[in-house]
């Protein structure tokens, strides 16, 4: 693997270093060292997101639970479970496509802001300044 050069802290000196994890290693690796302030530190920064100092072992111990909920879920046996694209991949009872009558036009003007020659009338967009 070709690494770069990266300032130190810098989010992808982090990254390289967890790229090197084996499929399927690396959540038993995570779960036997307990996420630190700085581990959470590092993730955020990664994540671009901000976590108060104060909140960075909060975050952490909630990190750490699911964590141990994934490691759980890859305990399960799925070898006879066949993959799917989306949990809900049943099929749709569709009506017949069947042509049925219109709303009346008037009907259908009648609550539009304006509208000229029977038509919906709308401000111009296209062009204007």
């Amino acid at each position: 693997m070709k690494t770069e050069k990266t300032e130190p802290g810098s989010p992808g000196r982090y990254f390289q270093s967890a790229v090197h994890l084996r499929p399927g290693a690396g959540l038993s690796i995570l779960l036997a060292m307990e996420l630190t302030a700085a581990d959470v530190r590092k993730l955020a920064l990664l994540s671009r997101l901000h976590v108060p100092e104060e909140d960075l072992s909060h975050v952490a111990g909630q990190l750490q639970h699911i964590l141990e909920h994934l490691e759980e879920l890859s305990s399960l046996d799925l070898a006879d479970v066949p993959p799917m694209m989306h949990p809900d991949s049943g099929e749709r009872p569709l009506r017949a496509d069947e042509p049925l009558p219109s709303l009346p036009r008037d009907l259908a003007l009648s609550n539009a802001p304006k509208a000229v020659e029977g038509f919906f009338a709308i401000p111009k967009v296209i062009g204007a300044a």
